[in-house]
């Protein structure tokens, strides 16, 4: 490890979003821990991100812009592999930091020497997402405010695979192991990289390296504390692909052109389920290390996740993918009664 190195490299990768970008760039340049790096993946097809930039960067901050736009999980690995610190986490554009974010992380590290290092996350939903207009909004806080605890790495994988609660409805455990809810050290990444040939290696960047960082801790920290906020918005693949399919679609073929992919996935070819997407996600760590998901339980999400989708492309490609989850339930003994409810 260069002696030199921050302790810390902060990966921003970007699209197209440079207002939200600046709510990320100023609470780095307001932490009251300076010992860091960030590097800024704008990988943007339409608007760019270079006069932000410019107008909150200082010499701790680099601007980098891939030769040709890149998938969401090849941003976020070309981001990681330009990064030099001790520690390296990933601030999405639509999130900040509180000023003492970087404070508390490097307190417990120090101490703690831990694998990894996770803390809480609040939500503000905009009036107005341009936020040309208005920066009101309403501020949604998890109440989480304790004495920092170590994570029971095998139980939290197990939880996952259980998926008896929907993902969002777990509480503060929605972000442990999260490269964008903490920070990775060096070793861990190295880790993670060796086993699976890089370190992004899902669909969605941020779940299948989640369950990798657990699987591969001697140690992981929960600081228990809400020390960032996420903007909710639509502007993005996470809100809005899960209520229309083209974008959930989109999604998936922009990293995955083939889509060869689909036919693995728990339930084969049902794609525009979040949690059969997630669910493979977790699997190609998980299974590495003996875990299975529990498959009724998977049905129920997958259930729920057609039931929100708002926008479909046409008739056939719903009544394809309804197809695929009722032939997944009839195969694991699973049923619904007129009301929605489950049996075995």
């Amino acid at each position: 490890m260069d002696s030199q190195a921050p302790f810390f490299s902060i990966v921003i990768p970007t699209r197209d979003r440079p207002k939200l970008l600046e709510h990320a760039l100023s609470s780095l340049r307001s932490q009251t821990f300076t010992d860091f790096e960030v590097i800024v993946c704008d990988n943007f097809k339409n608007k760019s991100s270079k006069e932000m930039f410019d107008k909150y960067a200082d010499s701790r901050f680099r601007y980098v812009k891939p030769e040709q736009p890149l998938s969401m999980r090849d941003n976020w690995e070309f981001g990681v592999s330009l990064t030099k610190g001790k520690y390296v986490g990933v601030v999405i554009d639509k999130t900040f930091l509180f000023e003492n974010t970087l404070d508390e992380a490097a307190i417990c590290i120090k101490e703690e020497l831990p694998d990894f290092v996770s803390w809480g996350n609040a939500a503000f939903v905009p009036i107005d997402e341009t936020f040309e207009k208005s920066s009101e909004g309403q501020l949604l806080i998890v109440d989480e405010q304790g004495d920092a605890f170590e994570i029971n790495l095998q139980e939290e994988i197990a939880r996952r695979c259980s998926l008896d609660v929907r993902m969002g409805d777990e509480g503060v455990k929605y972000g442990w192991g999260k490269v964008c809810f903490g920070f990775y050290s060096r070793t861990l990444l190295e880790k993670i990289s060796s086993r699976f040939g890089r370190i992004f290696f899902g669909i969605a960047p941020d779940q299948s390296t989640s369950t990798a960082a657990l699987a591969l801790s001697q140690k992981g920290i929960f600081l228990n504390k809400t020390l960032q906020v996420s903007i909710l918005t639509t502007v993005g693949n996470g809100i809005t692909g899960s209520i229309d399919t083209t974008v959930a679609r989109r999604f998936t073929e922009e990293s995955f052109p083939d889509l060869e992919l689909l036919k693995d996935y728990p339930i084969p070819n049902l794609w525009v389920s979040v949690h059969n997407v997630t669910a493979y996600d977790w699997l190609l760590a998980a299974k590495h290390f003996g875990y299975s998901l529990n498959q009724q339980n998977l049905t129920k999400r997958v259930s729920e996740d057609l039931a929100k989708i708002k926008l479909w492309k046409n008739l056939e490609e719903r009544l394809e993918q309804f197809a695929l989850l009722w032939n997944a339930e009839q195969n694991w003994g699973v049923w619904q009664d007129k009301g929605g409810k489950f049996g075995y």
